[in-house]
């Protein structure tokens, strides 16, 4: 078969990460490059034009129409790419429509006796609809539907729903804490056409609970962020992020860390398993007049295959105070 080199080695780039062999793994890398410099840390804060991939409580905070755009680069051939569209729906509210594509090119597909056959190329994509309420000024929610198309090889396809639930809590001034469960009720339809026969399986997603704060003081911010995965088995897996942001004027620098494997139930170990972010952005706005937002991030990597790049840009228009 030709997609079974294919298989192998998306196998082997998903082990790398303890969520990787589940379901709706390719959509685990944070959606812009603030969010990858704080190491996917900021459930609490989010950010802009990009509120409902951290929470979608946060989208109230929306004060513009945006329109947002993001590209990552990754070794091994990997690539990113996100657009988001988010408006505010005074007096409390807010909406925001997104599309994620995970994609993987210039694969060199072989038989099973080795031989070359072609190039193969995966594409991933995630449709989601957010809106998120503030029915008062320390409380918000917010809502995530999700719709999946995976085009694995030619014969290979898939396509799934998911939903989440996001929490904002303020109960002080610069001290925010955030509850999301992510894929409620999300499951992976999967058909493959094996000679002249089409098979059909249901993979369900794992269930992610995510918890995190966020403190800002008068020229900076914090971020405390813990994850914990319900595998299909009952196992649960947990991870920890955290994350800082300094501000210079319209520029912001920021640090991030998020643990590597995840800490299996009962497991210990003396190993460094955190993997390093970072990254900066520029906001024009205030110094020239111009409503766009760039940031720049990259991440170390995971199982060592290399650095990646993410760039963004956030179009703002009839921004208000």
């Amino acid at each position: 078969m030709k997609s079974f080199s294919l298989i192998l080695l998306l196998l082997s780039l998903l082990s790398a990460d303890y969520g990787g062999g589940y379901a709706g793994s390719e959509f685990r890398y944070p959606s812009n490059a603030r969010d990858i410099a704080l190491a996917g840390a900021n459930i609490a804060d989010g950010s802009e034009g990009y509120y409902q991939f951290s929470n979608p409580a946060q989208l109230p905070q929306l004060k513009s129409l945006g329109i947002s755009s993001s590209f990552m680069s990754l070794p091994l051939d990997r690539s990113i790419q996100i657009l988001s569209i988010s408006k505010p729906l005074p007096p409390f509210a807010g909406i925001a429509l997104s599309i994620y594509r995970s994609a993987t090119s210039d694969i060199v597909g072989r038989d099973l006796m080795n031989k070359f056959t072609e190039n193969l190329n995966v594409s991933n994509y995630m449709g989601m609809l957010s809106f998120g309420l503030a029915p008062s000024k320390k409380v918000a929610l917010g809502l995530n539907v999700k719709t999946y198309l995976i085009k694995f090889v030619h014969d290979h396809s898939a396509n799934g729903i998911g939903i989440d639930f996001g929490l904002r809590l303020t109960p002080i001034d610069k001290l925010v804490f955030a509850l999301k469960l992510e894929n409620m009720s999300a499951e992976m339809n999967w058909k493959v056409d094996v000679d002249d026969e089409q098979r059909q399986s249901v993979e369900s997603f794992p269930l992610n609970l995510v918890v995190g704060c966020a403190y800002q003081f008068s020229k900076a911010k914090v971020y405390l962020q813990q994850e914990i995965m319900n595998g299909d088995d009952g196992e649960k897996f947990y991870r920890t992020r955290i994350g800082s942001e300094i501000l210079f004027g319209p520029l912001t620098v920021q640090w991030g860390s998020y643990q590597n494997r995840g800490e299996f139930t009962n497991e210990t170990s003396d190993d460094f398993n955190f993997v390093s972010t970072g990254g900066f952005g520029v906001t024009m706005k205030d110094n020239w007049n111009i409503p766009l937002q760039l940031n720049y991030a990259f991440d170390t990597g995971r199982a060592g295959e290399g650095v990646g790049h993410m760039f963004t840009l956030n179009c703002r228009f009839n921004e208000t105070d």
